[in-house]
């Protein structure tokens, strides 16, 4: 067991020992090494960089953000629909059938799962905190299982924001790879209804997610390491794969959820006027380590490389969004969930986004400590 229930100070000890048991992977990525160096120094002085130098790379990320609308896109935006799309979908001729907090129950006991071979009477109870798919646990209180659904558009904004429903034969897909690789870092699948997109999976419990044990200074090396060892098997067993073992992937490599990836992690975080960034006004210490990330010649210029890297390379199975907020940890298990972003990608595409996971929680130490 790596799990203790110690509370750790933020601070840069807080950091580096989660890089001791991850920077053997840290070299998959330079962006990451970039971001854990830049975080790793607290309150650094900031660089003399000339104000021409800093507007040509500012420039030049704004102009790829600009013209991401206006010229032809390799990876389609999320609203459209790719005609010659091989994975399941529900049928596109007649509504899909959504659940609800009554009709789960039945539902899952039709299916007759072995895993809920002798549970009592079955009820549902939705999950809160999904932002894409409607969620319930279904169980008697002591046996249970996780039931997803994916609508053909975004959950929390309504039916009018539509969203392709061939988001779920990616999660299964992903999930089953990640699983075969692990299947201590993946839950398992039970079911996956392709006509109403439907995964029921292993149920987790309560267990906590990694971001609030993060955020609330408990840090565990036993989990970097085994996410780190993860990652390293993920490529070793996916890099040379032939491309019939991505078909769940679809033929855009699930495009329409690699361009939302590609515009709110790669572009729109790096435009202070853009909407869609967090107001930071109450927390003035990380707004003021991210108005210096903004103004920083090298961060841009890795930024830039970053997203090009990830719009052209294609070296393994990805996870595609594997933040803190997508791990489950347990005393003896750090499990990824919601694999809707699985793409090809970087090889330190998933290494970047957990660590980052860690480089935030540092850096929101900073507004929690003053308050």
């Amino acid at each position: 067991m790596w799990r203790s229930a110690r509370r750790a100070a933020p601070g840069p000890a807080f950091l580096s020992r989660v890089a001791g048991a991850t920077c053997p992977l840290l070299l998959l990525s330079p962006l990451c090494a970039c971001t854990l160096l830049r975080a790793a120094s607290r309150v650094r002085t900031a660089r003399e960089e000339t104000t021409r130098a800093v507007r040509r790379l500012d420039g030049t990320l704004r102009a790829l953000v600009s013209r991401g609308a206006a010229e032809p896109r390799t990876d389609p935006r999320p609203w459209q629909k790719t005609p010659a799309d091989p994975r399941p979908v529900a049928n596109a001729k007649r509504p899909m059938a959504i659940l609800t907090d009554d009709t789960v129950a039945p539902y899952v006991e039709a299916l007759a799962l072995p895993a809920l071979a002798d549970a009592g009477a079955l009820a549902a109870a939705p999950v809160a905190g999904g932002n894409l798919n409607y969620a319930w646990r279904c169980g008697d209180g002591s046996t249970s299982v996780f039931v997803k659904q994916a609508p053909d558009y975004i959950k929390c904004l309504g039916e009018d924001f539509k969203l392709t429903s061939a988001r779920m034969a990616v999660e299964v897909g992903a999930l089953r790879a990640l699983h075969g690789v692990d299947n201590a870092r993946a839950p398992a699948i039970l079911h996956h209804d392709v006509e109403r997109c439907v995964v029921v999976l292993e149920d987790l419990g309560e267990l906590p997610l990694l971001r609030d044990d993060l955020l609330a200074g408990r840090i565990e090396a036993g989990v970097a390491r085994d996410l780190g060892t993860f990652l390293g098997d993920v490529y070793a067993k996916t890099k040379d794969a032939p491309a019939a073992a991505f078909a769940y992937l679809g033929a855009d490599d699930n495009a329409a959820m690699r361009a939302i990836t590609r515009d709110y992690v790669f572009t729109k975080p790096w435009d202070a006027a853009d909407a869609t960034n967090r107001d930071l006004s109450e927390a003035p210490a990380l707004k003021a380590r991210v108005a210096g990330l903004r103004a920083d010649a090298q961060i841009l210029q890795a930024a830039v490389a970053a997203r090009a890297a990830f719009d052209d390379h294609r070296d393994c199975l990805a996870h595609g969004d594997l933040h803190a907020g997508s791990v489950m940890v347990s005393e003896t298990r750090a499990v990824a969930i919601d694999a809707e972003f699985a793409c090809r990608g970087p090889s330190g595409l998933d290494l970047g986004l957990l660590m980052a996971g860690y480089v935030f929680a540092y850096a929101a130490s900073d507004d929690r400590a003053a308050a």
